[in-house]
């Protein structure tokens, strides 16, 4: 059973901003599924991010419900689904029951978002809106004071590998400074084609989350060394200025 007795962590430092590392489970090699999530459980990885599409909203088809009944089943993981489908409603009630902790949706996608945001609240979960590059912030509005997480893509959704879409920066910095104003406390995520040197700006800008795939799977190192040096860069672009090194007194 991962993650059961999988609870030494390596040791993390403590900064003023925690920006958390989500692996991407489509990115994974599912011949080895289990085996590297033990690997990132060792290492104090909790969260667990689900793409889940239909075909329909994207050309692609990725994880069902048996997926996430297995990961409640046999893992400790918060696991956050990001429904890419079109009958929104319908699916958010079978991964509800499945028994995911987070489900994250498109707005674009949902008759009636509001609604959709409270049902998955009143069943004990997690709500989150997701944007994808070619739609403005202003869609999310009616709705950031309902929120618990805003997921902003950073590339189209669909596919891993695709063009990271540099307006991604400003956006969630717009974003930042729009819940700082509003005095609201959602997350924002960053989830598309994350590369090491996308990090720093990413948690600059503001955001909390990071979603990553091929930038954790695909290095050719060990998935722990791999997510630490993720953490790290994360780290240093959080920590504030005031706490940097600063050069000694010049004669």
């Amino acid at each position: 059973m991962i993650g059961r007795l999988a609870e030494t962590f390596l040791p993390t430092e403590t900064t003023s901003r925690r920006v958390e590392i989500l692996p991407s489970l489509m990115c994974a090699d599912l011949l080895r599924v289990a085996d590297q999530l033990a690997r990132l459980r060792t290492v104090g990885v909790r969260h667990l991010h689900i793409d889940v599409m239909d075909g329909s909203f994207v050309p692609n088809f990725m994880f069902g419900t048996t997926m996430v009944q297995q990961l409640r089943r046999n893992t400790d993981f918060r696991l956050e689904v990001h429904l890419m489908t079109r009958t929104q409603e319908t699916h958010v009630d079978r991964f509800l029951e499945a028994g995911a902790h987070v489900i994250q949706f498109h707005p674009e996608a949902a008759d009636a978002p509001g609604d959709l945001i409270r049902r998955i609240r009143r069943q004990g979960a997690s709500p989150g809106l997701v944007l994808q590059p070619a739609l403005p912030l202003k869609i999310l509005d009616p709705w950031l004071d309902a929120l618990d997480h805003c997921l902003l893509m950073s590339a189209p959704p669909g596919f891993a590998g695709q063009a990271f879409d540099l307006k991604v920066f400003d956006r969630i910095r717009r974003l930042a400074d729009l819940r700082s104003k509003r005095a609201l406390d959602f997350e924002i995520g960053c989830d598309g084609s994350v590369r090491r040197h996308h990090l720093r700006r990413i948690v600059k800008a503001g955001a909390d989350r990071i979603v990553v795939g091929r930038v954790l799977f695909d290095t050719g190192r060990s998935l722990p060394d791999s997510l630490n040096d993720l953490r790290r860069l994360c780290h240093k672009a959080a920590e504030p200025a005031s706490t940097r090194s600063s050069p000694g007194p010049t004669e």
